[in-house]
């Protein structure tokens, strides 16, 4: 500090020293100002350096791991198994019609057969569409029951009954 430092190219004066400042700090400021020796903290000490910082990582792993084991565990809307049978449904719409599928897939040694009786419902923005009826489920591999729905329907849910159980589907029409 006894003189000051002047960049020439700039023409800035300085008016202490870096080096004379360090000279008179303490071993620990000496250490934080040497760059070479610091390490970098790892990712997991950047996020759970302190305890409000570790307890939002917990919080969000544990939300993370809650829907991973959510979405796991539980099936889509759109697929049901009732008495060995699996049933899903998709949709689509064309020249002002909601056209549904429901199909069957290759039943489980043991599945039921009889009647499959479905009746749908959805509305959008006022169109309504609605369908109720029947279909023979047998032993045969896979199957198709298609219908259609008055009315370009974008979000609709089928309720199924098919051996005295009753499940609903969910879908959105493409």
């Amino acid at each position: 500090m006894d003189k000051p430092e002047v960049d020439e190219d700039r023409e800035i004066v300085f008016h202490y020293s870096r080096s004379a400042r360090l000279a008179k700090a303490s071993e620990r400021v000496r250490q934080l100002a040497d760059e070479g020796k610091q390490r970098k903290p790892t990712l997991f000490g950047t996020l759970t350096a302190t305890k409000p910082l570790a307890f939002l990582f917990l919080a969000i792993i544990m939300l993370s791991v809650t829907a991973a084991v959510m979405g796991f565990l539980l099936p889509p809307e759109n697929r049901i198994e009732i008495a060995g049978n699996r049933f899903t449904v998709s949709a689509f719409r064309y020249q002002g019609s909601t056209y549904v599928v429901i199909k069957k897939a290759a039943p489980r040694p043991g599945a039921a057969t009889g009647t499959l009786m479905a009746a749908a419902g959805g509305s959008n923005a006022g169109d309504e569409g609605r369908y109720a009826g029947s279909f023979s489920v047998d032993e045969r591999g896979e199957q198709e029951f298609r219908f259609a729905m008055d009315g370009e329907v974008e979000d609709f849910a089928v309720l199924v009954e098919f051996g005295g159980v009753r499940k609903t589907l969910r879908a959105r029409a493409e």
